[in-house]
């Protein structure tokens, strides 16, 4: 009809299974829903890196914690020394783990190789040097731990004057033993042999009597 505008009929669509018109030579489309060899294995090695699939990181070793044979000691120094050294003897000290700090009356004075207080000094070992001035005459408090957070110390009383001697067991002599034992059976052993004479005497008395 002139003047109709004629639209061209719609081709029939390709087949989903070959591209390029020829079975000869064509490439073959992949079905709908198969996964290219080549995704597929990306998608293996994203299975395997899977947070699921992770190794679960273990924890390491357990740290001992830190402890004192002897949680508390005095020391004893002359009235006339002018310092003391204390040792703080700790038990499974790790120093990639643990700080060693020492106290005076409760207040740190120095922690690990830092010295807070510079009246005292400190060696390689952590003895502290610990200045005496003997005029007060009074006891001192000192303490020392392995963790800032752990109550576990070791305390040390520094004491002027000298230690007290202990007094030695007494002990008695053997001989001295064995006399006093035999002066104790004399009174026992005469009085046996006077009851004895009276029995051998009495018989006697008794026929003396009779005679007369």
């Amino acid at each position: 009809i002139p003047g109709v505008l004629t639209l061209p009929e719609a081709l029939p669509a390709k087949s989903s299974s070959t591209a390029g018109g020829g079975s000869g030579g064509g490439v073959t489309a992949q079905a709908a829903g198969e996964a290219s060899p080549e995704y597929s294995e990306y998608e293996d090695d994203d299975t395997q890196r899977a947070p699921g699939n992770l190794a679960k990181s273990t924890a390491g070793p357990k740290i001992p914690d830190p402890y004192f044979d002897q949680k508390e000691v005095t020391i004893y120094v002359a009235a006339n020394a002018t310092s003391v050294k204390l040792e703080c003897p700790v038990k499974n000290y790790d120093a990639a783990h643990h700080v060693i700090l020492w106290y005076k009356d409760g207040v740190v004075v120095t922690t690990g190789k830092t010295i807070v207080n510079n009246i005292y000094g400190l060696d390689n070992q952590f003895t502290l040097t610990v200045p005496l001035n003997s005029s007060n005459g009074t006891d001192q408090q000192f303490s020392c731990s392995a963790n800032a957070s752990s109550d576990i110390r070791h305390k040390v009383t520094i004491r002027f004057g000298p230690e007290p001697s202990t007094p030695a067991p007494s002990t008695v002599p053997a001989a001295t033993v064995a006399t006093a034992s035999a002066n104790d059976l004399a009174p026992i052993g005469r009085d046996i042999g006077l009851w004895l004479l009276a029995l051998i005497l009495a018989p006697l008395q008794l026929s003396v009597s009779s005679t007369l």
